[in-house]
């Protein structure tokens, strides 16, 4: 899944690919088969990798660790709804 997100009023891109995947296993210890037993942090996180990822894959700077994408939830809840809509995939499709 490649698609973008907006953070204060910035487009960072999402990339959901092995890079993500494998980063998500070495935090959470949870593997692609895995992904539809997820707690809320686990999503948070495989969100999280994502964006890194797809900002490296497009030379983006994302200076947020962990704890840092967490207080931007914090201050930005609407990056929730954002999430959802990219890991719902679209009727018709």
């Amino acid at each position: 899944m490649n698609s973008n997100i907006t953070i204060n009023g910035e487009q960072y891109p999402v990339k959901m690919g092995f890079r993500a995947l494998l980063d998500f296993e070495e935090m959470t210890g949870k593997n692609a088969n895995q992904l539809g037993e997820l707690s809320t942090k686990e999503m948070i996180a495989l969100f999280y990798f994502g964006i890194k990822a797809g900002s490296r894959k497009e030379a983006k700077k994302f200076n947020y660790d962990f704890d840092g994408f967490i207080d931007l939830i914090e201050d930005y809840p609407e990056i929730i709804e954002q999430m959802g809509s990219l890991m719902t995939p679209e009727e018709g499709k």
